[in-house]
Order: structure tokens, then sequence, then C-alpha cells
């Protein structure tokens, strides 16, 4: 069973990041975001992990827009859907960021 996270402070502090904004990656963990259908996730000082690839293989396979790319920490808490992968924990939606709750439809994205 996957049990939904919660994510506080995903930058860290001294990180070596391209802005103070900007997300890496967590602890054992990458994150995705997704806006308008699309997915998005860190490109910069990020371990290519096994979850994460099969993500971007599954999007090629389905169609769907997947790019590595900077993500700043307003995008992320903008995002239609947030999520995080690993390859001990497959992928697990995100409910909070910093304390404010996610709330996700039911709805497919196209």
């Amino acid at each position: 069973m996957l049990l939904p996270v919660e994510i506080h402070q995903l930058a860290g502090d001294g990180a070596d990041l391209p802005s103070p904004t900007a997300i890496a990656e967590g602890p054992g963990f990458n994150v995705f975001a997704v806006k308008d259908g699309r997915l998005r996730t860190p490109a910069y000082s990020v371990l290519p992990g096994i979850t994460r690839q099969t993500v971007f293989d599954l999007c090629g396979e389905l169609g769907l827009s997947a790019i590595a790319r900077d993500i700043g920490r307003g995008e992320l808490k903008a995002a239609d859907e947030v999520f995080i992968t690993s390859t001990a924990g497959g992928i697990m939606p995100v409910t909070k960021i910093d304390d404010v709750s996610k709330r996700y439809s039911a709805k497919r994205t196209p």
C-alpha cells in the first residue's frame, strides 16, 4: 500500500541550486509536478533514479509530455498534482507542501 507523503522544505539549507527557490530532490526520492497535463521534474542536482526513469518511459509510451527542467517552489505549490518516486516506495502522491494540503480531483489528465 502506498502512503501519502508530506513534503516540507524540499530545497534544504545551503543546497547548490540554480536559484534560492529551486527544487532539487528529497533524501532518497525524486519529485514531479503536473500542471495542465504536462509533467515536470527537476533537472539540476538530481540523481537519475530507476523509478524516475520509469516515469519518463511510461510517459513516452502514453504520449504524455514529461521533461526535466528547473522547478521553482511556487510552481510546485501551484501544480495540479505532485508526486514523488523512489525505488523502495514506488510512486507516491504528495498531500501537503509546507503545511498546505493538496487536494486532487478524480479527473484524469489527458
